[in-house]
């Protein structure tokens, strides 16, 4: 008699959670890669797996973004209410990755927004209460979904795969503010030394910028360009940056800065003013004079070019002494 022996083999799969961790730290602005802002101390890198997530403030990735889970792990990203998160360049739900864009919440992807899958079963998940706005394409595919919530928005400028319709293009007023710009402008202020006029300016994150283009104008408004300051070029930190201006005609005085960035983008700062005035530059000599004719008067010769109109000369006591019309200083 043949005996039948039944052999059992029994798989045990261990679950590890992933790390979960937020950007509390940074309530303003944080880059995603600044290990400062995250809660556990450590970025999540460019290529999250098997993580939880949660941005809280304002972050910005600097190139690509991708999130993806393994067969047995958790990747959930959550942009909270209120929050931001602007991705400069693609970003790529994977693998039974989840993204959760809650109500009051702004996801901005500068690139394509990929929300793809291995399998039909194993596709992207994307849950929108707030607004997405996509500056290129919306892909979709190997089992992916979106789903929209009943207040929400979904802007595409390019071509949409989703079944869920788009509420078009994305409105000025969204792109003005979530739009990635070369630089953060943190302050633009001016002062006078003496006749010399000073612009202090910090910018607090600098990516791919090439320079800063000074134009200043007077009381006409018409600006011209007197000065260019090379940047930094890439920078997360304070950079200080200053210029002197010696050459200032008198008047009233306006001063921009044109931010270049490496393609030939730019965006124009605040304007500053001041107002440079005589005061100590112009001297008649002989004082006291017996005779007007005798009156010799000195105007600075630093950058004084302008015609004037009308000069009139009093004495102590307030009385007119004499009048110059139409007079060139040059």
């Amino acid at each position: 008699m043949k005996k039948v022996i039944t052999i059992l083999l029994i798989i045990t799969f261990s679950y590890s959670k992933g790390v979960s961790q937020n950007t509390s730290l940074a309530e303003q602005y944080t880059d995603w890669l600044n290990d400062a802002g995250w809660s556990e101390g450590t970025s999540p890198g460019a290529n999250p797996v098997d993580q939880e997530l949660v941005v809280d403030g304002s972050v910005t990735r600097w190139g690509d973004l991708s999130i993806r889970r393994t067969l047995f792990g958790s990747m959930t990203l959550t942009i909270n209410t209120g929050d931001s998160l602007v991705i400069d360049g693609d970003l790529t739900v994977g693998t039974e990755a989840e993204l959760i864009v809650e109500e009051g919440a702004y996801l901005y992807v500068n690139g394509d927004l990929n929300n793809n899958g291995t399998f039909i079963f194993f596709g992207g998940d994307i849950s929108n209460d707030g607004v997405i706005a996509v500056a290129g394409d919306y892909n979709e595919a190997g089992g992916a979904s979106l789903e929209r919530g009943e207040n929400s928005k979904f802007y595409v400028n390019g071509n949409s795969d989703s079944d869920e319709p788009t509420d078009g293009e994305i409105p000025p007023e969204v792109e003005m503010v979530y739009t990635i710009l070369p630089i953060e402008l943190k302050s633009f202020s001016i002062s006078k030394r003496g006749e010399t006029i000073e612009l202090d300016w910090i910018t607090a994150k600098e990516e791919n910028f090439s320079h800063f283009e000074i134009e200043r104008a007077t009381s006409d408004m018409n600006f011209d360009m007197i000065a260019i300051i090379e940047g930094t070029g890439n920078s997360l930190s304070d950079i200080l940056y200053n210029y002197r201006d010696f050459d200032a005609p008198f008047g009233t005085l306006y001063y921009r800065l044109n931010a270049v960035d490496i393609d030939g983008s730019n965006k124009y700062s605040e304007i500053v003013s001041t107002h440079k005035t005589f005061e100590g530059t112009v001297k008649i000599y002989p004082n006291p004079a017996n005779h007007q004719e005798s009156v010799r008067i000195q105007l600075p010769t630093n950058n004084f070019n302008q015609q004037i109109t009308s000069l009139n000369i009093y004495d102590t006591a307030g009385q007119l002494v004499k009048t110059y019309h139409d007079f060139d200083p040059v």
